[in-house]
């Protein structure tokens, strides 16, 4: 798919709510849903009360900082929180 010259970046997934199944299909660049951009941005920090990030958590394993110190995930250091990029979402239905 493209838009002009540029790679269309549209992707997602639909489901057929006619029958009675909870499968979904991949629609849209399947290069971009490989790559999944929304969910490789997501991070997760401790985060204080004035919303202040106090830390970023590994990525891998949230018992440690990013710098790989250890983290504290007791609430002394603020609230564990994740934090989602900003993205936009579509919801259609096309007949019945």
């Amino acid at each position: 798919m493209t838009q002009g010259s540029k790679p269309n970046p549209q992707y997602g997934v639909q489901w057929d709510t006619t029958v009675p199944s909870t499968v979904l299909t991949k629609v849209g660049a399947a290069s971009v849903h490989l790559a999944q951009p929304i969910y490789n941005k997501i991070r997760f920090a401790c985060v204080n009360d004035d919303l202040s990030i106090n830390y970023y958590l590994d990525k891998t394993n949230h018992n440690f900082k990013e710098n790989g110190d250890p983290s504290n995930l007791t609430g002394a250091d603020g609230q564990v929180m994740g934090i989602i990029p900003a993205f936009y979402a579509k919801f259609y239905s096309i007949g019945t």
